[in-house]
């Protein structure tokens, strides 16, 4: 028996970071190894089931993150002074591998470099071996950041990443040849026994992802996108999804995070006033994973901007329809949407076994 650690954001509200945490404990936990799993950058042991935030003290630890990421140096030194020790402590354990995966945690950020560097380099110095697995990685950096990223990923012993795009991006600002793995998502199984089931009993439904405008904001240079007004960006989702209402007859506007419950308000009420002739619910944010997944299960067919939605849906057999708002949903929709889903699964079983076969 094996002494597993993962690093992952599996501690936010972000129902795509949970279930990257769940899938890729369920691996190695389905092997009868120990594993402990821990978030990336909130560093605190997370629990089999994710817990229920408080809406007002996230609402208020929100405000307090956006002042803070105005100065990226301040919000560094914050978490450094914070999680050092806890950082330390758990490199002092004997793991026979720490996996950090996955997500974009390849990316510009205050936070993510910073929290790379440290763990990698604290598991280094500790002769725990360290993979990289199904992760993204960002476009743009600055010469702080790669040389951050550039020093942890030399010290890992391998470097798998989810997409092409990402493999060529770390190649190219980083100097690391890295490989390739599926989305970790996708080995995802607690899906309902009942998935798709409920479909077309009422008509035909689609579940709309829609994501905050400031994420847009984020990535509008990356897609080289001219840049939409608020209101702007919430007229395009309103107008692209009145394109094809009339092949349904239910609405759902779901989020898959907090950050994104504002925006589907908005575009709720906008699509309340064009006069559907259609259901419309806004769901809002559900604040359990597995709640969350019994309501894509039965979609019909699912509009999301938000990467592990749409796999979400996909590996349910719901039809997927990109919003292409980043490079990496642009990637998603190239490599992913056209593959079989088994044999997707099987890859990412596959390189894991070689990995825990080779100790």
């Amino acid at each position: 028996m094996k002494n597993f650690l993962t690093l992952n954001e599996g501690g936010s509200d972000n129902f795509g970071d949970q279930m990257i945490s769940s899938s890729l404990g369920a691996i190695l936990e389905g092997n009868c190894h120990n594993v402990d799993k821990y978030d990336f950058t909130r560093c605190y042991k997370l629990n089999r089931k994710i817990e229920r935030v408080d809406t007002n003290k996230a609402s208020k630890k929100s405000v307090i993150i956006k002042i803070l990421g105005k100065n990226k140096a301040l919000s560094r030194v914050k978490w450094i002074v914070k999680n050092t020790l806890t950082i330390v402590n758990v490199c002092k354990k004997k793991y026979d591998i720490a996996f950090i995966g996955g997500g974009q945690l390849i990316l510009s950020n205050p936070i993510f470099p910073v929290a790379f560097f440290f763990w990698v380099f604290f598991l280094y110095i500790n002769k725990t071996k360290i993979y990289v697995i199904g992760v993204g990685s960002g476009e743009s950096f600055s010469v702080f950041e790669i040389f951050l990223y550039k020093v942890s990923l030399k010290k890992c012993n391998k470097v798998l990443l989810r997409d092409l795009k990402s493999i060529k991006n770390v190649r190219n600002k980083f100097n690391i040849r890295a490989q390739f793995i599926p989305d970790i998502a996708y080995s995802y199984s607690n899906f309902p026994v009942f998935a798709g089931r409920g479909r077309s009993k009422i008509g035909r439904s689609l579940v709309i992802g829609i994501v905050d405008y400031r994420i847009y904001k984020r990535y509008c240079n990356e897609m080289t996108l001219s840049s939409l007004t608020e209101l702007e960006y919430f007229l395009l989702w309103k107008e692209r999804v009145l394109k094809i209402s009339d092949k349904f007859q239910q609405l759902n506007i779901l989020a898959s995070s907090k950050e994104d419950v504002k925006a589907s308000t908005s575009l709720y009420n906008l699509l309340i006033d064009s006069d559907l002739n259609i259901e419309i619910k806004l769901l809002g944010y559900c604040d359990d994973l597995e709640i969350y997944v019994n309501i894509l299960s039965s979609a019909d067919s699912v509009m999301s901007a938000r990467m592990h939605t749409l796999i979400m849906a996909q590996t349910m057999g719901c039809e997927v329809i990109p919003w292409i708002i980043s490079k990496k949903i642009e990637s998603y929709k190239e490599e992913y949407l056209h593959l079989n889903i088994e044999n997707i699964r099987s890859k990412v079983t596959l390189e894991m076994c070689k990995i825990i076969n080779s100790l």
